[in-house]
């Protein structure tokens, strides 16, 4: 009886290892990941880890998609993402310009009207002169129950000249102003138009 077990012990083992080696790195590893390919050599920014890069005449930013199951989907959300980075700095560059100056309850009301109006910017700005730079992607597989699935990561670098950031920005502190004057916010319309006229006056500083 216990020569039996013995026996039938070493051919559950043995089947397992058959298994194991059939499976490649991942088999029995769930959740294991590894990179399987890859578009060719890392853009800088992508190794870097850099959201935003400025050059003299042009700025560039940063967009990153995980988990698509699509290769072309991933890359759409990676552009869509570097786009909406240039618009969450317009905004990070209206705010701090609008409420230049200003303290206590007036600076909180202020502060708080432009960082709510961000997802207003994003919903209805479109980005003149921004154009898709480069691309980069990697697709992974992942170890499951018994299978294998695959899936994306994208990088997407877009570029928008300075003339046009700053175009842009004069773009977006109209649109501010036009949603302050629509909501009566006088102290908000005055700082947008603040902003607008400081970032006129350093523009291609």
């Amino acid at each position: 009886m216990i020569k039996k077990l013995f026996i039938t012990g070493m051919i559950v083992v043995a089947t397992a290892l058959v298994f194991q080696g059939c499976g490649g790195k991942l088999a029995g590893l769930k959740g294991a990941e590894e990179l399987v390919e890859t578009s060719g050599k890392k853009p800088s920014m992508v190794s870097k880890n850099l959201r935003f890069e400025e050059e003299k005449d042009a700025r560039f930013f940063l967009g990153f998609s995980d988990q698509a199951k699509d290769h072309d989907v991933a890359l759409r959300v990676a552009e869509l993402e570097g786009r909406k980075h240039i618009i969450e700095a317009i905004g990070t560059d209206i705010r701090v310009e609008g409420t230049r100056g200003l303290s206590g309850p007036e600076k909180e009301s202020v502060g708080r009207f432009l960082e709510e109006s961000m997802a207003y910017l994003t919903n209805n700005m479109r980005l003149s002169g921004a154009i898709l730079q480069e691309t980069y992607w990697e697709k992974w597989a992942r170890s499951g129950y018994g299978d294998v699935s695959y899936y994306y990561k994208a990088y997407g670098i877009v570029r928008i000249s300075r003339e046009d950031y700053d175009m842009a920005r004069r773009v977006a502190a109209d649109a501010l102003i036009g949603k302050a004057t629509q909501e009566r916010n006088l102290q908000a319309e005055r700082a947008a138009r603040d902003a607008k006229q400081r970032l006129l006056d350093g523009a291609g500083q």
